[in-house]
């Protein structure tokens, strides 16, 4: 239960910061992931995944890019002729879930995970080291080789080794990789 005092210094760092109530709360440590992924599963009726519970199809998996993926916090994992089953950790994003109706020309259904299970979700279904996406997420990483990724024959390796900082900078990433991804020069993997 949030006493009046963790209400309002969450209040107060959430205005701060110019984040959700929810990520204020995790980060004074007054709740936990969990506890908030509980919480909006409660109030919106929808199921919570753990991570190692989850099992993806690779049909429903191409239907987004591995850039896609990290840019929205969502997974696919299943798919039928009517309905495609995505991981999220935010079930307030319509704009993600609209996207991927479009996209699919399916209705969504969502379970909830929290933020950190969905980055693991990625990382094991589409085969990007978890030092990567968990730098990536922070906004401090070098950008370079450390995706595990599988060179096509005949093609250069991406080459960015710049430094980078920020939420900017983790867009540059997902722009290099979705750009080395374009040229044929690599495939993601999830062995």
């Amino acid at each position: 239960m949030l006493s009046e005092q963790d209400l309002e210094a969450a209040l107060e760092h959430h205005a701060q910061e110019g984040i959700r109530l929810g990520e204020s709360l995790v980060a004074l440590g007054i709740c936990s992931e969990e506890d908030i992924v509980n919480c909006l599963a409660s109030q919106y009726g929808l199921p919570v995944v753990a991570a190692k519970d989850v099992v993806a199809s690779r049909d429903a998996l191409n239907l987004i890019s591995p850039t896609y993926a990290v840019r929205h916090s969502v997974v696919p994992i299943a798919l039928n002729d009517l309905e495609v089953h995505c991981v999220i950790s935010d079930p307030l994003d319509v704009r993600t879930t609209d996207e991927i109706e479009s996209m699919t020309g399916k209705r969504i259904r969502i379970s909830l995970a929290t933020y950190s299970a969905v980055f693991e979700l990625i990382g094991k279904f589409y085969g990007i080291q978890q030092s990567v996406l968990s730098s990536a997420v922070d906004g401090d990483f070098t950008v370079g080789t450390e995706p595990k990724l599988k060179v096509v024959e005949g093609k250069s390796k991406p080459k960015a080794t710049k430094k980078v900082k920020g939420q900017a900078d983790r867009e540059d990433l997902l722009d290099v990789l979705k750009k080395a991804s374009d040229h044929g020069m690599f495939q993601w993997g999830s062995e």
